[in-house]
């Protein structure tokens, strides 16, 4: 499990850094092209225990463990090796709402920003070939809503919503739900499961 700890300044105790070392609790996975997806075991607790805590975790000197520090809330991410001035000194800037990167990961961010809003925009297109009610659909089917359910909600037919579903699924060039869902998380639509309509 990662090492964690409250670190508290006497100058100001409002001012509070979450640290947590991640040490060896990476995952790689390969990935097709070439690369590794890296999975940060925290998974977020440290910031659901903590929402107004800003967190600053320490980790390998790898850029894809830095990436997804940031992905899952962290405002700063440094190598575990640096020095106890560098970590001390990052705690004390990331306390103060100021982002910690070392400068040989920000190109790596920079890119990653930049393919993330290009990604972002190609999705927004897709969603964009969808009719107002089709988008409608889509939202409610992303959260695993069925037919029925949807229709209650949107006070239309299961039959027409299941022909919204169908006109849906072929825009976007989806095989399945599971496809819907992925794609729906992708444009940054909401997909927390909804209970369905009794």
């Amino acid at each position: 499990m990662a090492d964690a700890g409250w670190v508290h300044y006497p100058k100001s105790e409002s001012h509070r850094a979450f640290v947590a070392r991640l040490a060896l609790e990476l995952d790689r996975v390969s990935r097709p092209d070439g690369g590794a997806d890296v999975d940060i075991r925290f998974s977020g607790e440290a910031a659901d225990r903590t929402p107004s805590a800003n967190l600053l975790v320490l980790g390998p000197d790898s850029a894809d463990a830095m990436l997804e520090s940031v992905r899952v809330g962290a405002a700063g991410y440094l190598p575990a090796t640096r020095s106890l001035d560098e970590i001390v000194r990052a705690t004390i800037a990331v306390s103060c709402g100021r982002a910690v990167i070392p400068d040989e990961m920000l190109g790596a961010l920079l890119r990653q920003i930049v393919e993330d809003r290009r990604a972002e925009l190609r999705h927004r297109e897709r969603l964009d070939a969808l009719t107002p009610r089709e988008t409608e659909v889509f939202e409610l089917a992303a959260t695993g809503l069925d037919k029925f359910s949807i229709g209650r909600r949107l006070g239309i037919s299961p039959a027409t919503a299941r022909t919204h579903l169908s006109n849906i699924m072929a825009k976007l060039d989806l095989d399945s739900r599971a496809q819907l869902v992925a794609t729906a998380a992708a444009m940054g639509v909401d997909t927390t499961p909804r209970e369905a309509d009794t």
